[in-house]
């Protein structure tokens, strides 16, 4: 059996919903004085983004994330990155993980753009020696093409000047866990082409991959094994070819 690295149990996540009542100063005055607990004590509506997800990844598997847009694919890689905490249930790795996920975030704006790599190394290289990481910045830094844009700070940056640095630091090195959450968002035609083999050989040498796209083609291309979201919930866990026609189904693509 493949190593696991990765176990999710009963994962739930959910934001608190803030419900706003077209009410005048005075009316909520006289509400709060005539029932004063039930209008501090009133319980919380919550917004459901994921609900009870059971998941395990082993070594070697590529798994694709699919479902439309907020069915949840976003939430739960960045429960698995660390990013988010879940509201229930847990997430068990054995794994390090290397997170393409909104690349646009994460970044200190009053930083340069090497700096931000520096900083930011330490988090996903942790176990490199200083020179080695000196060299990877430096690497990182010539492959995004930032030129001497890598000495200015960050806030004066373009999407697509954030989303090249993240992507190179992000696939400099394997990982044990590589996640790739639309990787290309951002990114323009030139660097996407630049990009794909550095992609490809990282996804090779990664442990195991979970890939987020609406590109059928990558998806077929990359993945063994492929997951379905649907309204927060996982509906189909296996054969990629499956799983896309479950896609499909799910969201009226296709007639039975």
């Amino acid at each position: 059996m493949n190593h696991e690295i990765l176990k999710i149990e009963n994962l739930d996540f959910f934001y608190p919903m803030q419900m706003f009542q077209n009410l005048s100063a005075r009316d909520i005055f006289i509400s709060a004085l005539s029932s004063p607990w039930s209008y501090f004590a009133e319980s919380k509506k919550t917004i459901s983004i994921l609900d009870n997800i059971n998941l395990k990844i082993h070594k070697g598997d590529k798994l694709a994330i699919l479902g439309v847009n907020g069915s949840g694919k976003t939430t739960l890689c960045r429960c698995i990155a660390g990013l988010l905490e879940p509201s229930k249930g847990t997430i068990s790795k054995t794994a390090r993980v290397g997170a393409v996920i909104q690349t646009e975030a994460g970044f200190f704006l009053d930083l340069t753009g090497k700096e931000n790599a520096i900083l930011m190394s330490y988090f996903l290289y942790p176990k490199l020696t200083e020179a080695d990481r000196t060299s990877l910045v430096n690497e990182v830094i010539e492959f995004s093409g930032l030129g001497h844009y890598a000495d200015v700070t960050v806030d004066s940056y373009s999407s697509g000047m954030k989303a090249r640095l993240s992507l190179s630091l992000t696939t400099a090195l394997p990982t044990d866990l590589l996640i790739l959450d639309e990787a290309f968002n951002n990114v323009d035609e030139f660097f996407q082409k630049k990009s794909q083999d550095r992609i490809r050989n990282q996804i090779e040498k990664s442990g195991a991959v979970i890939m987020v796209s609406h590109n059928d083609h990558d998806v077929l291309q990359t993945c063994n094994r492929a997951i379905v979201l649907h309204k927060g919930k996982l509906v189909y866990d296996g054969n990629v070819n499956v799983a896309l026609k479950t896609y499909r189904l799910l969201n009226g693509e296709i007639n039975v």
